[in-house]
């Protein structure tokens, strides 16, 4: 007696010719080293994010970009070297 066919036989995996290369925007980014970075993660009011992101969008400049000239100011205000 023969096997019924199962349902899923119609269909299969073939591998493409060559390799398909991720998008540009899929393409991950190398890690910031750990000797010289660290990341901090904070809690903002909702407004402030949303100035945040306004503000990135109106300075075409990244979140990463905006903080780091904050903390440098914070930094000057009390006298210690812009670092960030």
């Amino acid at each position: 007696m023969a096997k019924p066919k199962s349902s899923l036989d119609a269909f299969s995996v073939t591998k493409p010719e060559r390799p398909i290369k991720p998008a540009e925007s899929q393409t991950p980014r190398a890690p910031a080293s750990e000797a010289t970075h660290r990341k901090k993660a904070v809690r903002i009011k909702v407004e402030a994010a949303r100035q945040l992101a306004r503000l990135k969008a109106d300075t075409d400049t990244t979140e990463q970009d905006l903080l780091a000239q904050a903390l440098n100011l914070l930094f000057e205000q009390h006298g210690l070297p812009k670092v960030a």
